[in-house]
């Protein structure tokens, strides 16, 4: 069983967060789902403890790197952060989700962000709020996955560390990011949660990329996440990636800058992704798309 240890590094613009967050949920069915403490791997914060990761250790996000992800010769490491050549963010994780199944994440992206306090469960230490594009069209349960989410840009606003952090996500498919989806199924990924990041006020730009896939693995699901963020030529090929060197240094964004945040998102991502592992399958039962008619047949009963 892995050991998990309490994350402590909560500074006073997290505690405010929380508590802002509590009275948000306060009375309603989210409130016994608020967690006061964050419970993660310590394999993972040892691995974000010991400094950036060699060269070696990371994909850059290039058609034929992104590929080794469904090789046997690369595993993703359970937590990390790096900057390469002082201008790209590079962070990755894999998180364990026992109880949990594809289509329990799925539904995570069609629900939460359609009341924001649905998004601090999440993370109360650091989401305040995501809007998005077409909230209709998510909540829409006669669509498919991708037509509910792909394309459907969310503005996401949470703290980083004790910064604010505002982006905005263009969710889509695998293969719009250079995945291989024959491969992708071939190595058991059953779900994404993927795409293309942008500043706000700046569309069409694109400043990063994040990969969230998920596969079977024992009682549960086991979640690979991959985050790269900033300017490079492994960009090249996303829109506008040849506008976001400038958009960094407008916003005062150099490597040390990088390197901070990058640290900040590790401890990040391993704190609201194990949160949500511990909360998606009782989130699902009680409010999932079959819990009403679960609800109505013990009634008649």
């Amino acid at each position: 069983m892995t050991d998990m240890i309490p994350i402590t590094y909560f500074p006073p613009a997290a505690q405010q967060r929380h508590a802002a967050a509590a009275r948000a949920v306060r009375g309603t069915p989210y409130e016994r789902y608020l967690a006061t403490q964050m419970l993660v791997p310590a394999a993972a914060v040892e691995a974000v403890r010991s400094g950036p990761m060699r060269r070696e250790q990371v994909l850059l996000p290039t058609v034929a790197e992104l590929d080794r992800l469904f090789g046997d010769d690369y595993a993703t490491a359970i937590a990390g952060y790096t900057v390469v050549d002082d201008s790209l963010l590079c962070v990755q994780s894999r998180v364990a989700f026992p109880g949990s199944t594809a289509e329990m994440f799925d539904w995570w992206f069609h629900w939460h962000p359609l009341d924001p306090r649905r998004y601090m469960l999440w993370f109360p230490y650091s989401h305040i709020e995501v809007r998005p594009v077409d909230a209709g069209r998510l909540a829409d349960e006669r669509l498919t996955h991708p037509e509910r989410l792909y394309g459907n840009k969310q503005h996401v606003v949470e703290l980083m560390g004790a910064e604010h952090f505002e982006a905005v996500i263009d969710f889509c498919a695998p293969a719009a990011l250079g995945i291989d989806e024959r491969r992708f199924q071939a190595a058991g990924f059953r779900a994404s949660a993927s795409g293309r990041l942008e500043m706000p006020g700046a569309p069409g730009v694109t400043v990063g990329v994040m990969l969230h896939f998920v596969r079977a693995s024992g009682p549960g699901l086991e979640l690979v996440s991959h985050y790269f963020l900033g300017s490079h030529p492994s960009l090249a090929r996303f829109p506008g990636a040849d506008k976001s060197a400038d958009l960094f240094r407008a916003a005062g964004i150099d490597a040390k800058k990088l390197e901070a945040t990058a640290y900040e998102l590790s401890v990040h991502d391993m704190t609201e992704w194990n949160n949500l592992a511990r909360l998606l399958p009782s989130l699902h039962a009680e409010f999932g798309p079959h819990a009403a008619a679960r609800a109505a047949k013990l009634g008649s009963g």
